[in-house]
């Protein structure tokens, strides 16, 4: 995880506290960290350490150098995710697990983009992305993250590629509401100007008033989970 300054006032405690029940060991990189996040990491015994690079210019760098740092770990899965980002409540230990036991690369995730309140989320800002992946079946193929200054992923594109759809959504906090939206917004306008690294319709989602569907987190998981289904996906391998 690259955790930022202030989420130790946000979503960092109940992310910190599921992640904690999933997995066996964490490395957090604190991009301009404060001292209460440092603090919260601390008392759930993580590793941590600090990257204050420019995130809108060396997010490949500073991903690619956390990598780095995972591996000292001999990591079998990464289960990769945003100090916003919870965790479908069905997705425990035992069901990463589960997953685990597939001969793929990795896993897919529905991201549920929640907006207004925890009542309500924008179906058309939602979307698929990696979010557990098997770091040494990976590592044969090369582990370097896209160069792109924004949206380089959380995993190497041979992830991307090879992937399943996992039946378990991730309820994303981090757009929820107006005013970090809005900071989003002005932080893309910044760093993305012309849109190079992801389409002006998401940027443009950002500031308009959209008719928003109710979230009910039982019902959007079954949802998921009959999709993933009726895919009928087959393993692919490198």
């Amino acid at each position: 995880m690259v955790c930022g300054g202030g989420e130790a006032k946000r979503w960092l405690p109940q992310v910190l506290e599921q992640r904690s029940k999933i997995v066996d060991d964490m490395i957090i990189c604190l991009n301009n960290g404060t001292s209460a996040e440092r603090k919260l990491i601390n008392r759930f015994g993580y590793w941590h350490y600090n990257d204050d690079r420019e995130w809108g210019i060396y997010q490949p760098q500073i991903k690619q150098d956390l990598l780095e740092k995972v591996a000292r770990l001999r990591p079998d899965w990464i289960l990769a995710a945003d100090a916003d980002e919870i965790y479908d409540k069905n997705f425990t230990r035992e069901a990463a697990e589960k997953l685990m036991s597939v001969n793929t690369v990795g896993y897919y995730f529905a991201i549920i983009n929640l907006w207004g309140d925890e009542l309500h989320y924008r179906h058309d800002a939602s979307f698929w992305n990696i979010r557990f992946w098997d770091y040494k079946e990976a590592s044969k193929y090369g582990l370097q993250f896209e160069r792109k200054r924004l949206h380089c992923g959380l995993a190497p594109p041979i992830v991307y590629k090879f992937a399943l759809h996992a039946p378990f959504m991730v309820k994303h906090y981090g757009l929820m509401l107006p005013e970090d939206r809005k900071q989003k917004a002005a932080r893309y306008d910044k760093y993305d100007p012309k849109a190079q690294f992801r389409g002006k319709e998401f940027y443009d989602k950002l500031r308009d008033n959209p008719k928003v569907n109710n979230f009910d987190e039982n019902v959007m998981h079954q949802r998921v989970e009959n999709d993933v289904a009726s895919y009928k996906e087959i393993i692919k391998k490198p």
